[in-house]
């Protein structure tokens, strides 16, 4: 009944070959054979490859299943009924040819004629410092070449030569400092630092500090390497870890400390307002130093509970309320986009009625108001709110807005708007908005 092909219940390689002949059964194992696109051989740090299909490499089963199925009788089917499945695991035997492994052994040049010699380390703008070792291990390929093709025959893809066959580089002084400072390096990728914000139970994450950064805040020799100290660790500098966290933290340190770039890119620095949060950097950079220069290989995770009026980062964001002062004009952003300008009236400069400059938010919106204080008693349709009684309303009593109607007439030091236009956007902006009011005369900043 099976005669000539595996009977009943044979498994080999868990693979069900129960009626396959010898070559059904090789095409079925070579398929899953896993054998890989390369050869690999590694000479100490080194790592070189072959490719498989270079050297005509291939795998058969041909002779062990013949070994197999000539071990087993006709009627042996039956008693697999009884005592269930035969499981074999069987190993290929390797194909290659010898005349093209030469050739592509040696392609390598692990003799190293003609290649580079030295070791060098280099800073680059992309990946850090990159060390290139090219100070060679020496070896003899008249003997390596033996015993890479007798491992492959033995059936290894990935060749370590032993150390009996090769004999290590032997480093300068300099040399070996450039390879301690890489190692050094490397470790940085397991420094793991991550900050997040806490202001008003609003907790925002901050990405991890990258290696560049980490990088950034080393202490460097006059060649320009990092220093190690006695222990082999990198040295990190107390000021550069100061200005590297700044660089980090300093956009969420704006508490009446805002850059902010104005409508037409001029960029202005605003210290007045309520809208904004502090960040403690002379703390948390010592506290940080501290960390780098210890012993503690736990992550590093920090909370800051940030100071200030804004709920958030304390960061203006893409979407704002911008006056200027000088031009009597609002502009108002959504997703960085600008979808409503108007003219309008601030405070009158002649009487001090001058609308605070700053960065404020809203805080308050109401319609159908009137507005009470000490010389007047005004109805208004829209308020706005952003800083004590201080807003942005419509002002039915003005048929004109901007120019320089302020300096002599303008208002007690709210923002007046046409009607038409604080209509619009009063069903635009919601409470928390950041409003920025500024006069360029002050706050401008010169290239």
């Amino acid at each position: 009944m099976y005669r000539g092909v595996f009977p009943y219940n044979t498994y080999i390689n868990n693979k069900y070959c129960t009626g396959l002949d010898v070559a059904a059964c090789n095409e079925l194992l070579c398929k899953d054979a896993g054998i890989g696109d390369t050869v690999n051989i590694s000479i100490g740090d080194e790592k070189h490859s072959i490719a498989a299909e270079s050297i005509d490499l291939s795998v058969d089963y041909t002779d062990k299943l013949d070994i197999i199925l000539n071990s087993q009788s006709n009627v042996l089917w039956v008693e697999r009924f009884i005592t269930g499945p035969a499981m074999y695991e069987v190993e290929p035997d390797i194909h290659f040819d010898e005349d093209k492994l030469k050739q592509e052994f040696d392609a390598l040049r692990l003799d190293r004629q003609g290649a580079p010699f030295g070791v060098s380390l280099t800073l680059t703008d992309k990946d850090g410092y990159v060390l290139e070792n090219n100070k060679p291990y020496q070896i003899d390929p008249g003997r390596v070449y033996p015993y890479v093709r007798e491992a492959l025959g033995r059936g290894e893809l990935s060749i370590s030569i032993e150390d009996g066959y090769v004999e290590k580089p032997v480093y300068t002084g300099y040399e070996q400092q450039l390879i301690d400072i890489d190692k050094a390096l490397k470790a940085l990728d397991d420094v793991k630092i991550t900050y997040w914000l806490d202001n008003n139970s609003t907790k925002i994450s901050l990405p991890r500090l990258s290696k560049s950064e980490l990088i950034s805040m080393l202490e460097l020799d006059n060649r320009g390497y990092p220093m190690l100290d006695d222990s082999g660790k990198l040295v990190f500098s107390e000021e550069s870890v100061k200005e590297g966290l700044n660089s980090i933290l300093g956009p969420y340190n704006t508490y009446k400390n805002h850059i902010f770039t104005t409508h037409d890119g001029s960029k202005v620095h605003i210290k007045g307002g309520n809208f904004g949060s502090t960040v403690d950097i002379d703390t948390e950079s010592m506290e940080l130093y501290e960390y780098l220069t210890g012993d503690t290989k736990q992550p590093y995770k920090k909370t800051l509970e940030m100071k200030g009026k804004s709920k958030g980062s304390g960061v203006i964001g893409d979407n704002y309320l911008e006056v200027s002062l000088d031009e009597q004009h609002l502009y108002y952003y959504e997703n960085g986009a600008l979808v409503l300008d108007s003219d309008v009236v601030t405070g009158n400069h002649a009487y001090g009625y001058d609308t605070p400059q700053g960065v404020y938010s809203v805080y308050f919106m109401q319609r159908n108001r009137t507005l009470v204080g000490e010389t007047y008693r005004s109805f208004v349709n829209y308020w706005i709110a952003f800083y004590n009684h201080y807003g942005v309303h419509d002002a039915s009593w003005r048929n004109e807005f901007g120019g320089d109607i302020y300096l002599h007439n303008g208002s007690h030091g709210c923002v007046n708007t046409p009607k038409e236009n604080v209509s619009k956007l009063y069903d635009m902006i919601e409470v928390g908005t950041p409003v920025i009011v500024y006069s360029y005369d002050k706050t401008r900043i010169k290239d």
